[in-house]
């Protein structure tokens, strides 16, 4: 997800918990400036890595189990040197773990990264909802201020009302609004440089013409440094028996389409393909992604070719 989902929802969670003392006549958990630190640690993986890309996440170590453990082992000594702010420390470190737990149910993540590969979870919230999203954390998080300010008469019919706007906003706005349209550009193949698109599918023809020879081994330089230590020549074996099985010898890719970054973001762009297969009257779809310097970054393999890229 967006690094404003991120920020805003621990936000939103924490004012959820003022709303309560609020409403039992205690004093507030949690100032502005405590909102603040609880909004930044929410958005620490991303701060402490930047990404632009799957790739990038899955060999994060700001992305995995072992940064989960690290941040526990910190947040059990403040609590213990700084009683008085264990409800903040603690609420600093749930932020953070629901950063990841974003992250595994939109697109999944790399439990052992960067020591090994494990991925977790999947695209259960796709690409196209995620601008939706940041609209939804924020109205959630404007609510309980209005909640915390009402007069004592009004403060039940605020806070539910505003919660019934909010979620009304939020389920317009993941339905409507599309962030992959938002976010990412769709080039056909007429508008397109042939030579960009042969260089493209160079790349597989090289790469599987290698594979139909029994030759499964590391990857030139045209591979950027991830993807050279990603596609090991098991896992091309691996890829190469799947495609077998499954769909038999690639007979030939036509391209289709070109996805880049609006705005100059992200700083990849990806070549799409419809694949030809001996055993298969279908299509699955083959993409090849390169980076800002113009080195092979990954792929995509899809059964199906669909519009929407996630």
């Amino acid at each position: 997800m967006n690094i404003v989902a991120h920020i805003v929802f621990p936000i939103a969670s924490a004012q959820l918990a003022n709303v309560y003392r609020a409403h039992s006549s205690k004093s507030l958990l949690f100032n502005w400036k405590h909102l603040l630190i609880i909004g930044l640690c929410g958005g620490l993986p991303d701060i402490l890595s930047p990404h632009t890309g799957l790739t990038d996440r899955y060999n994060s170590f700001t992305h995995s189990i072992s940064f989960l453990l690290l941040g526990l082992l910190i947040t059990i000594l403040l609590a213990w040197k700084y009683r008085p702010l264990r409800g903040l420390v603690y609420c600093c470190y749930f932020a953070a773990a629901l950063h990841l737990f974003c992250d595994m149910i939109a697109g999944g993540i790399n439990l052992y990264a960067p020591f090994g590969r494990m991925i977790v979870g999947q695209h259960y919230v796709p690409f196209r909802y995620w601008i939706g999203l940041d609209i939804a954390a924020i109205l959630f998080c404007l609510v309980p201020p209005l909640y915390n300010r009402s007069s004592d008469r009004a403060k039940t019919a605020v806070f539910a009302g505003g919660y019934a706007l909010a979620v009304l906003g939020s389920a317009l706005a993941i339905s409507t609004l599309d962030s992959e349209k938002v976010i990412l550009k769709h080039t056909p193949a007429s508008e397109m440089d042939s030579a960009q698109i042969e260089r493209a599918k160079l790349v597989w023809n090289t790469l599987y013409d290698k594979w139909k020879s029994g030759a499964f081994e590391i990857v030139s330089e045209d591979y950027n440094d991830d993807m050279r230590k990603a596609l090991s020549p098991q896992l091309q074996e691996q890829i190469f028996n799947q495609f077998e099985s499954s769909y038999g010898h690639c007979q030939g890719i036509t391209f289709v389409e070109a996805i880049t970054g609006r705005f100059g973001f992200p700083q990849t762009h990806m070549y799409r393909f419809r694949g030809s297969f001996s055993r298969t009257t279908e299509e699955p779809e083959i993409g090849i992604v390169f980076d800002s310097k113009g080195k092979v970054s990954g792929f995509r393999f899809s059964k199906t070719f669909s519009r929407s890229l996630l």
